[in-house]
C-alpha cells in the first residue's frame, strides 16, 4: 500500500467523524482572546504601557487594524473564514465533482 492510498483511507475514516471541526478553531480563538481580556482585567488596578502592550500582542491580527473589542470579532470572525475554508476543502476532497 503506498502511503498516498494510506493518507485517503485515514481521511475518509476521518471525515465521516470530523464535521464539527471547523466550528473548533473559532471557539479556541474565542476563549484565546477572553483569556487575554482577563489576564488584563487582573492587572487593571496598576495598568502599565507594559500589560497593554502584551495585551495587544495577545490579540494579533485584530489590533493590526482595530483597537482591542473590534479586534476580538474581527480575529472570531477570521477564524470562522479559515474554518469554513477548510471544511470546504476538506468537503471537495473527500467528495471530488464529477465533471
Amino acid at each position: 500500500m503506498t502511503s498516498l492510498s494510506f493518507v485517503i483511507k485515514l481521511m475518509a475514516r476521518f471525515n465521516d467523524r470530523a464535521k464539527w471541526l471547523p466550528l473548533l478553531l473559532p471557539g479556541c480563538v474565542f476563549l484565546w482572546d477572553f483569556a487575554a481580556f482577563q489576564w488584563v482585567f487582573a492587572h487593571e488596578p496598576g495598568i502599565t504601557a507594559r500589560v497593554v502592550f502584551y495585551f495587544d500582542l495577545a490579540l494579533l491580527p485584530g489590533t493590526l487594524l482595530f483597537s482591542p473589542m473590534p479586534a476580538m470579532l474581527f480575529n472570531c470572525r477570521l477564524a470562522c473564514l479559515i474554518g469554513l475554508v477548510v471544511w470546504l476543502v476538506r468537503r471537495e476532497c473527500a467528495n471530488p465533482s464529477r465533471a
